[in-house]
């Protein structure tokens, strides 16, 4: 099936200030949008678990979870699998304070002996914007500046 000519244009340079802002505001796409771009920025800047930890980001979750699926990331989804399984396994709520809680009860040796969720989840970067781009323009939405926290330029 080809692609649908783009009626419509996201910039994530506009969009991602403006969605953490105003969370209520976004409509599905946005907000899918938004939460991709809000787990790259904290797993950056902050480390993986930083989204989950924090109750705002948090809300994106099924958000996000739900739009990886949908435009068949299965890399991405299956960090995420990952790492709630890990959760799961160790009897920690999928709760911000729950995961932040047993993170911080982590001794040096169990912290360094978990898996680098968030590498995994950034060798995906490229394909999962590529295929989010393409879910998109069958949409009629073309992306701009598809991630902040990717090199910076324009992906379609």
């Amino acid at each position: 099936m080809a692609d649908q000519p783009a009626k419509r244009v996201l910039d994530t340079t506009e969009l991602y200030p403006r969605g953490l802002q105003d969370r209520a505001a976004l409509d599905p796409l946005e907000r899918f949008v938004v939460a991709v771009i809000d787990l790259e920025c904290l797993a950056d800047m902050e480390g993986w678990p930083h989204f989950f930890c924090s109750p705002a980001s948090a809300s994106f979750y099924p958000a996000l979870r739900s739009g990886l699926a949908a435009v068949g990331d299965h890399a991405s989804v299956s960090v995420l699998d990952d790492f709630e399984t890990y959760l799961r396994g160790e009897g920690v709520a999928f709760a911000p304070e729950a995961i932040e809680d047993h993170l911080a009860s982590l001794d040096d040796h169990a912290a360094e002996a978990l898996p680098d969720w968030g590498e995994r989840f950034a060798a995906a970067t490229e394909e999962r914007w590529r295929l989010i781009a393409r879910h998109l323009r069958s949409q009629g939405v073309e992306l701009l500046e598809a991630s902040a926290a990717a090199e910076g330029t324009e992906r379609r």
